[in-house]
């Protein structure tokens, strides 16, 4: 194609870009106006400011509003740290989330200040609270959880991970979700502050592996926590064996530092000790899955969502299994064959909701127009599908759907990423995708013809569009 390109027909049928709402446009401005305002006043005129927002503004405008000054104001000072945290806890907004782009420490008298201009505030109607690459002393993030009673997730890095669990060990509370970023935090201090500050955890992990009587173990503290990610070197293997035992009620669990996989650790705590019973967790990663296995996975995990496949056992020829995942509806293929590719969308069909096949890097691995004929066939209510190092490869007689059926009716993005597709190839497969909302196109450059441009913009309707040669 060439680089300068002439006014066609499709220039005409482009769809116009929506226009922003008054009310976006107008918080945007007051957002940039607010930071510029706030760094030139002193906190006691910033408190005032505050209550006029807090007394004036719904608590969603203002939420809104607080987190577009967030991310208009750069952390590099405590003093920055000091004038947004204040201004979000006068303010009174649902969520907080603040992130320094270096580490940024707030001393005594810095936490000292703000407790005195919060001391007369009973309680935040603070719901999230997320604080990155910041620390600061003892005392203030206590006190604003304390006095945070609808506060159901946090994330926290470094230092004050230890400060949150502290918290939670002494006050334990109805938390949702919580996230344990670049901490150095001990598998006895995460175990006592989320299933009980009595928890030995030797005891624990040698009743559970020694095939003991699991059913006397007190509950854990923390039995609301749904959402739980560690990222710790000095999380272990008994640790996570307690932790996964004891939440029962947790949906994702995500460890960074533990060299097996979450799914491999259920598997072997559900083989030393039958007893175990079934997990609530909704996503899951599996390396070299067997058909026994898998099988043995859906057994114990039966609400699995979303399912991460990477490589796979040699005596795996079929993923027929995935039929019985009654609620999969998520499924990413990583080094899978094309076979398995078509077994695994034939097993889950209507259920699939979104789809990943991903090579290594570079690869261009082969991937047939079969295979896709396969995916537009068996998953009518596909709405998302990504596919990564393909090379799709047609031959003269392959065809997909005529041009009066509609293809994958229900898809909303499309994302082909270092992918070789023939023009031919592209613009039947985009034909008839009549929800199509995001296109992410990383392809060889001659794919991209004028008649594949005009007939994605005459069958979809396409509000964000990507495209980059590889």
């Amino acid at each position: 194609m060439e680089t300068a390109w002439k006014y066609s027909e499709w220039h005409y049928t482009a769809p116009c870009k929506e226009p922003e709402e008054l009310c976006g446009i107008l918080l945007d401005r007051v957002a940039i106006q607010l930071a510029k305002t706030a760094q030139l006043h002193s906190f006691t005129n910033l408190r005032c400011f505050s209550e006029i927002l807090a007394s004036s503004l719904p608590i969603d405008i203002r939420t809104v509003l607080m987190k577009k000054v967030a991310s208009t104001m750069k952390i590099n000072s405590p003093q920055d740290l000091k004038l947004l945290l204040t201004l979000h806890l006068v303010t009174d907004v649902r969520h907080i989330s603040l992130k320094a782009d270096d580490l940024v420490h707030l001393d005594t008298d810095d936490c000292h200040e703000i407790l005195q201009l919060v001391k007369d505030v009973p309680h935040f109607r603070m719901e999230t609270l997320s604080l990155e690459s910041i620390t600061m002393e003892e005392g203030l993030l206590s006190s604003i959880m304390g006095r945070s009673p609808r506060l159901h997730s946090v994330r926290a890095s470094g230092e004050l991970c230890s400060q949150v669990l502290t918290h939670l060990q002494e006050k334990p509370r109805d938390l949702y979700a919580l996230k344990l970023d670049n901490c150095t935090l001990s598998d006895q201090e995460i175990v006592r502050a989320l299933v009980g500050a009595r928890t030995d955890l030797d005891a624990v992990c040698n009743i559970i592996c020694n095939g003991g009587d699991v059913k006397e173990l007190q509950p854990a503290s923390l039995q609301s926590l749904r959402y739980l990610s560690v990222e710790s070197p000095h999380l272990s293997a008994c640790g996570i064996l307690v932790l996964l035992f004891s939440l029962r009620n947790l949906r994702q669990f995500q460890d960074t530092s533990w060299s097996s996989s979450i799914g491999e650790t259920l598997l072997f705590l559900n083989q030393i000790n039958p007893t175990t019973g079934s997990f609530s967790l909704t996503s899951m990663t599996q390396w070299r899955p067997t058909e026994e296995t898998l099988r043995n996975l859906q057994r114990i995990c039966p609400r699995l969502q979303r399912l991460m496949i990477e490589c796979f056992d040699p005596s795996l020829t079929s993923l027929d299994v995935l039929s019985e995942f009654k609620e999969l509806t998520v499924l990413n293929l990583r080094l899978v064959s094309e076979e398995l590719i078509v077994s695994a969308v034939k097993a889950l069909g209507k259920n699939l909701l979104e789809l990943q096949v991903e090579f290594e890097e570079n690869t261009y691995h082969i991937i047939s127009m079969d295979t896709i004929k396969a995916i537009q066939e068996h998953c009518p209510h596909l709405q998302r599908l990504e596919m990564k190092h393909v090379n799709i490869s047609s031959n003269p007689g392959d065809h997909l759907h005529s041009r009066n059926t509609i293809a994958l009716p229900e898809l909303k993005e499309l994302v082909l990423s270092s992918a070789v597709i023939q023009p031919a190839s592209l613009e039947c497969i985009l034909r008839g995708m009549m929800s199509l909302k995001s296109l992410v196109l990383e392809i060889n450059q001659d794919a991209i013809t004028d008649s594949v441009l005009n007939t994605l913009l005459k069958n979809t309707s396409v509000n964000e569009f990507r495209q980059r040669g590889c």
